[in-house]
């Protein structure tokens, strides 16, 4: 099982990244790399400084000889397309990933890189009918990372918009061949602020596209602002309270119980089902 709520599991046949964006500074997997838990494993011993270092473990695959069909995130403690992965890693993961019966969800901010491994493998008549494709966004500068998801040809194409750091407007963009959007906050000791008015207006947005949303969580510091009329004399006056999330009743540590979502957020929609 995974706490990921839009996968089955997770599998890492390769360990270890760096950080690229603002999106990397908190990041999960790098935490989670040095901890004693982790720690007990040689794979983790040798990436525990995040410095790029990568590590492939190919014996993970044997996962998947599940017989019940999975959907898996590959990569939770990576980027499988860092620049110090190998092609030949690579081509041993989608060989045995063409030849299951599951599906592999695989995430990126090596967007470019993701587009010319693809555009490679598909010369040669391989099958990419059982890859979901994305990319993570996190703020306006790094949605340049969707002209490159536009290139890749695979079952699904998605973006994830986590940790969300600021309002983007996505009317530059074509998205006519993206298929599915994750949104959420961000969590975590260090967790940045995140206005749910951000997150409204990218459902808002993408569902003017008709593409399939799941709001995974409003983060650990989300809030949004209240507008407050107010009369003096003969003028009106509206003026902004920031409220954090304990005045809108989430009690959730990571803002991700979906029955505390405002009504218009609880939408976890699923590309197939």
């Amino acid at each position: 099982m995974t706490k990921i709520q839009w996968a089955d599991k997770t599998i890492n046949p390769i360990v270890g990244c760096s950080k690229i964006s603002a999106g990397c500074a908190n990041c999960y997997a790098a935490t989670q790399a040095s901890t004693a838990r982790l720690q007990q494993y040689d794979r983790y011993k040798k990436v525990k400084d995040w410095d790029g270092t990568v590590e492939f473990v190919p014996t993970v695959l044997q996962a998947l000889e599940k017989k019940k069909p999975t959907r898996f995130f590959v990569g939770s403690m990576t980027d499988i397309f860092h620049i110090n992965v190998k092609d030949e890693w690579l081509d041993h993961l989608f060989s045995e990933f063409e030849d299951s019966h599951h599906q592999f969800m695989v995430l990126t901010k090596r967007s470019r890189r993701m587009a010319d491994y693809f555009a490679k493998y598909s010369i040669y008549g391989r099958g990419l009918v059982n890859i979901w494709a994305g990319v993570s966004v996190e703020n306006q500068l790094h949605c340049d990372r969707l002209l490159n998801l536009d290139k890749i040809q695979t079952a699904i194409r998605f973006v994830s918009f986590e940790p969300l750091l600021e309002e983007i407007n996505l009317n530059a963009y074509d998205l006519s061949n993206v298929d599915w959007a994750i949104i959420g906050g961000e969590s975590g000791k260090n967790a940045r602020p995140c206005n749910i008015e951000w997150i409204r207006s990218l459902v808002r947005q993408l569902k003017q596209r008709h593409i399939k949303v799941f709001v995974k969580q409003l983060g650990q510091n989300c809030y949004w602002h209240e507008h407050i009329n107010r009369v003096e004399g003969n003028l009106n006056f509206i003026s902004d309270r920031r409220k954090d999330k304990t005045a809108l009743g989430i009690k959730s540590r990571k803002g991700d119980r979906f029955e505390e979502f405002p009504k218009d957020l609880q939408i976890r929609e699923i590309p197939n089902e």
